[in-house]
């Protein structure tokens, strides 16, 4: 009810918010496709909406996707962390990436469980050339060496513009941190700041990760 009374003041001519926090207030699937369709209005100004820790879903998240490729949105940054997205959700979020209007530069998707198949659908979708995205987060979602292979990839593609990638709290192990070394040497490769915490990765994939460290395109500050 709530983020409903809200959406409908985003679309009046005389609403001037351009960010907003609806953190942790029980907003369901319901409130978030009402937030969804404001983003679609002429009126609504918002570039920033953070949604952390509600209860949105990959049903939440798609009604958002629906909107990040209307031509009156205007998000540049997502916060949907702790939301109960699966690979579905993040799979419909991939696809708006891909599209012309969609102006996001930066997504929080922690605490999530998108997977190794969230994970390649957004691999696939930083490979495009009207992706935008150069900050985002993936920490605690359930990511294995598959899904960190595919970023790996997608790192290396001269459309990706990521500059800070969170990885923590997954499962890549050595085999994942040893893909993304192979990115990071890579001349398209843009990254200056990447999380690994808390992945299993062991001698092995640290080494790989020092070598990279030395290599003449790696821009890891």
């Amino acid at each position: 009810a709530g983020a409903t009374a809200l959406a409908t003041a985003l679309q009046h001519e005389h609403c001037r918010l351009t960010v907003v926090s609806l953190d942790h207030n029980e907003i369901g699937p319901a409130g978030a496709t009402a937030l969804a369709t404001a983003l679609q209005h002429a009126h609504c100004r918002l570039t920033v909406v953070n949604l952390d820790g509600n209860q949105i879903g990959d049903a939440g998240a798609t009604a958002l996707a629906t909107a990040l490729q209307h031509a009156h949105c205007r998000l540049t940054e997502v916060n949907l962390d702790g939301n109960q997205i699966g690979p579905a959700g993040a799979t419909a979020l991939a696809t708006a990436l891909q599209h012309e209007h969609c102006r996001l530069t930066e997504v929080n998707l922690e605490d999530n469980q998108i997977g190794d198949a969230g994970a390649t659908a957004l691999a696939t979708a930083l490979q495009h050339e009207h992706c935008r995205l150069t900050v985002v987060s993936l920490d605690h979602n359930e990511i294995g060496p598959a899904g960190a292979t595919a970023l790996a990839t997608a790192l290396q593609h001269a459309h990706c513009r990521l500059t800070v990638v969170n990885l923590d709290g997954n499962q890549i192990g050595d085999a994942g941190a040893t893909a993304l070394a192979t990115a990071l040497q890579h001349a398209h490769c843009r990254l200056t700041e990447v999380n690994l915490d808390g992945n299993q990765i062991g001698p092995a994939g640290a080494t790989a990760l020092a070598t990279a460290l030395q290599h003449e395109h790696c821009r890891l500050t």
